[in-house]
Parts: C-alpha cells; structure tokens; sequence
C-alpha cells in the first residue's frame, strides 16, 4: 500500500487522488509481470481455412444462384423467349420438360409460335403465365390458361425438386386432338408422316394429337375408275375441348343412274361394279372423258335382257333403259288408255258389249253422213291424223256422185285386237244399198278398223279393209222401203 506523498495518509493502487487532501497519486500500480506467447499458424492449415472459406462462400454463391434460376418467374421468362426469338431447340425443351404430350417436331413448334403470336394475344398469356408464376408464393391454385375460342393452352406446372432443393418450373402446352372425315369412302389421310384410312364416308377416324398452329391434312382417294386429291387446312377455331373435326371434300363427278328396271346389275366397259339399278346413290366418282361405258343387265324370268349402252362424258344423269321393259310398260299403258277409252260406251257393260256399241255409233253416223251428204254428222267420230277422216270426205263425194245410199241392217263384231294407239276391230255388216239407175243390194261385208283410244273416247283411225262376202239383188226396191 502507498501513502500521499502531500499528507501521509494511506492509498489504494487503484486511488488516483487522495480522498484527504486531493493530491493525485503520482505513483503507478504495481503490476505483475506477465509473459506473452505469440502462436504461429502453418501455411497448410492456412490454406485449409482460406479452401473452407472460398467454398462455404461460392456454396452460399451458388444457392443464391440456383434459387434464383429455378424460380417459376424465369421459366415462363424462358418460355417468352423461346417463342419471341422463334428458338425451336429451347422451345422444344421447355415443353418436353413439361409434359407436353406430342411429338413437338419442328413444323409443329413453328406452327405453334405462330399460332401463340398470331391468332392469339401473347402477351395477355405471358402476362397470366407471370401472375401464376406470382401465385406459387401463396401457393395458389394454377389453371390452364385458354385461347381464344376455349380451348386450353398453355400451363405452369411444377416438375420434380432439384438437388432435391429447388422446386423447378416449366410450361406445358395443350395439344388439340385431331380428328377427320370424308365425303368418299376409302380415304387416305396423311398426318404427321404416318397414313391413316377413313373407311366409310362421314365416319370421324381420330389421326392424333398436334400442338395448334399451321396443319394440312393430305387426302387420297383411289377409286377404281380415278385418283383424286386433295389438301384441307385444319381451322383450331372450329375446335371444342381441344378437339377438332376436319371435314375432308374430294371433289369428283358423279352420275345418277335412272333405269325402268329395277335392281339390274350394272356393269362398266364390260366388268360388273356390283352396283344395282334403283337407288338413289350416286356412282362415281368416274372420268368422263369418253373411256368409260356403262350399261345394264336384268336378270328377268330365267333370262338376260341387256339395257342400252351409254357412253360417259359428262356428269350429271344417264338412262339405262330396257327396251323390252319399256315396250311392255308402253303396252300397258296403252292397254289401260284403250280399256278407259272403251268404257265411256257402257260401264256396266263388257269390253265386247261396249266395242259393240261404239261400232254401232260409229257405222249409224256414218250411213247419216252418206246418205245426207254432210262430212259433219260424222266427222267427231273420225281421227283427224287418219286416213280414214280424208276418205270418208271423199267416199261421201262419190256417193253424191253415184247417187248412192245405204241402209244398216245388222253389225256384228267378229274380232277385237289391242294395237299400239287403240284396237283393230274386224265386223260383218248387212247393208241394203240403193242406186238411181239400178237395182238395189242386199251385201254383207267383213271390214277391219283400226281405232285410236283417245281422251275423249275412240276414233277410227283408218278402214284397213272391207269385203263383200255376200251381195244378193233386192226383189224390188219397194220391199226394203
């Protein structure tokens, strides 16, 4: 212990002035003496902590670096470029990383940058593409962002952790499930390289998928009488549900066959098609440059009967016409005209009793017309485009001549015959037949008339011929009188 040099009263070490008087202690503390031991690091162990450090900081580095590139906001970034700069390798990347379920050739990539910038707004997709990229912080819910029409487009999804650290994310895109039909059977359509056949027409026959963007549908159709082609683009706006229908036109002529005989078989230069008469589908399609002839074969009651022989050098309708078909029809059909035509004299009567009555009209009119010398009374009896109407008129002239008449004693129909326009009739008809300068007759003739089935009833159309078969002289004129 020290003392104050001023006073003599006792100090501390540690007192810097004395607590009696004030005067500062002069003297220092005595201190022990300690000694100091410097150590000294080898340049291995240095070079050691320095090693630690670089990687401890360029691990640091590099997870800052990796976390930064992995995040959501960079792969839709990546995805913005890919399809701004048209980089078809790092586009096909991201979307095959993605899930992407198509064969993302090149044609296909181009066509779907395009149709990413062209038919749709890119940037209103990018921009969603970033909020959702955003939303992954909250972990909100990610949906398919649309086009234009509806159908899904693109997509964030989440892939697989990196390092199994780092959550990685990639874009998906949607493809568009193609489907085709054909106005013709037998229809090759080519799609994505490969060939695909629609069998029957207006069948839909799914082709694949594809990403949307610029595709034509390649089409075939080879027929046994021509090829046609044709190239149809797919139209992505017509699509629902990422889905759409392309239908296919190859355009080819075609003829509607018209026959009066029903399911004949119908052959080409000579070669049966299996296409039967009587219906109403349309054959072809064919050429029509004069290579192809068609005609038709009935089998009718055991027998063969073969149509008429068309040749095809245009499009449109031909007419495989039977002639024996229509010679029976035509037959018919006259038939039916005839029998209308004889019933006007007496419905309730039979064909003869009526064929009897028109000939007994007819024959009476015409003794008026002779007699009275007057064309008219039986003129309406009479078929102007016969020759029968220009010789009764002059029959009726020679008789005023001759100074002739005549008088109907008894008709009776002997035959009746259908013809083509009507009937042939032959009759036996008793006249007295009166002359001024001699002796009257009692003749009986057989005629034959042909009569035409009119509308308006029968009308004869010519006397094919008449004969006496009997004459005798009258007793005396005043007998018949």
């Amino acid at each position: 212990m020290s003392v104050c040099r001023n006073c003599g009263q006792p100090l501390t070490p540690q007192q810097a002035f004395c607590k009696h008087c004030g005067t500062k202690n002069d003297i220092e503390p005595q201190t022990r003496a300690v000694g100091k031991k410097t150590v000294t690091l080898s340049a291995p162990v240095k070079w050691g902590i320095i090693s630690i450090l670089v990687v401890v900081v360029g691990l640091f580095s590099a997870h800052l670096y990796l976390s930064n590139q992995y995040k959501p906001e960079k792969a839709v970034l990546r995805f913005e470029d890919a399809v701004k700069d048209k980089d078809y390798a790092s586009l096909h990347k991201i979307l095959e990383q993605g899930g992407t379920e198509t064969s993302l050739t090149d044609s296909e990539l181009k066509g779907f940058v395009s149709y990413l910038t062209k038919k749709n707004d890119f940037k209103a997709t990018v921009k969603q593409l970033r909020q959702d990229a955003a939303g992954t912080k909250h972990y909100k819910r990610i949906h398919p962002i649309t086009d234009d029409y509806g159908n899904k487009l693109v997509v964030l999804v989440k892939g697989p952790k990196k390092f199994f650290l780092y959550d990685q994310y990639f874009v998906k895109a949607y493809p568009f499930t193609i489907s085709a039909s054909s106005n013709l059977d037998h229809t090759k359509v080519t799609f994505n390289k490969q060939t695909k056949m629609i069998k029957e027409a207006d069948e839909a026959v799914t082709l694949g998928k594809v990403l949307p963007g610029n595709l034509t549908l390649n089409s075939v159709y080879k027929g046994e009488y021509t090829t046609l082609n044709s190239k149809t683009d797919v139209d992505y706006s017509e699509a629902s549900n990422n889905k759409v229908r392309v239908s296919i036109y190859l355009k080819g002529k075609f003829i509607t066959i018209y026959s009066n005989g029903d399911h004949a078989d119908v052959y080409v230069n000579g070669k049966k098609t299996g296409f039967k008469t009587g219906t109403e589908k349309e054959f072809g399609p064919i050429p029509t440059n004069g290579t192809m002839e068609m005609y038709a074969v009935l089998d009718r009651d055991g027998g063969l009967i073969k149509s008429n022989v068309v040749k095809i050098e245009d499009e449109g309708e031909i007419d495989l016409e039977f002639k024996e078909l229509a010679e029976e029809k035509q037959r018919a059909e006259q038939k039916e005209r005839n029998m209308e035509a004889l019933a006007m004299y007496g419905s309730d009567s039979t064909p003869n009793e009526q064929m009897h009555n028109f000939m007994e009209e007819f024959i009476a009119a015409s003794v008026r017309a002779f007699n009275n010398r007057d064309f008219s009374l039986v003129s309406s009896y009479l078929a102007p485009q016969g020759s029968g109407y220009s010789a009764t008129e002059k029959y009726i002239s020679h008789l005023e001549e001759e100074g002739i008449t005549e008088e109907l004693l008894n008709l009776e129909i002997l035959d009746v015959t259908t013809t083509e326009k009507g009937f042939t009739v032959k009759t036996r008809e008793e006249y007295n037949i009166y002359y001024e300068d001699a002796p009257g007759k009692n003749t009986i003739f057989e005629s034959t008339y042909n009569l035409e089935a009119t509308d308006f009833g029968l009308r004869e159309l010519s006397l094919e011929n008449t004969k006496p078969v009997k004459s005798v002289a009258l007793e005396s004129d005043a007998d018949y009188e």
